[in-house]
């Protein structure tokens, strides 16, 4: 089950989901601040680095450009440490054959090099 939620007004962006399970994921509209930037979609895994998606030129998400994305997954990173520390924290959580189920999706073909 998903769950949408609106940034709280400390944090402003055009357009954006946060869907929070094991991962924490936001798809924020950056095309309308810089026109070359389009749509991106940073995930957050536990234990791993942060992916980060262009949704306009990849839709299944199957290619991880954070390394070539350092300072875009960064800010986003913190606008989404923001809204975790600003919103209230929830009461229930998955169980571990599904929190490991998803962990073990993100890590198929996931990058072991750090980005630089």
């Amino acid at each position: 089950m998903a769950v949408e939620n609106e940034k709280s007004d400390r944090i402003k962006t055009k357009s954006n989901r946060i869907w929070q399970f094991t991962f924490s994921s936001e798809t924020a509209d950056f095309s309308k601040e810089k026109s070359s930037k389009g749509n991106w979609n940073l995930v957050r895994l536990p234990d791993r680095l942060p992916l980060l998606f262009n949704l306009d030129r990849d839709p299944s998400e199957l290619n991880n450009v954070a390394s070539k994305n350092w300072e875009l997954v960064a800010a986003t990173l913190k606008e989404l440490g923001d809204w975790d520390v600003s919103t209230p924290q929830v009461l229930y959580l998955e169980g571990n054959p599904w929190r490991r189920n998803q962990v073990d999706l993100y890590d198929k073909n996931y990058q072991l090099e750090q980005p630089k």
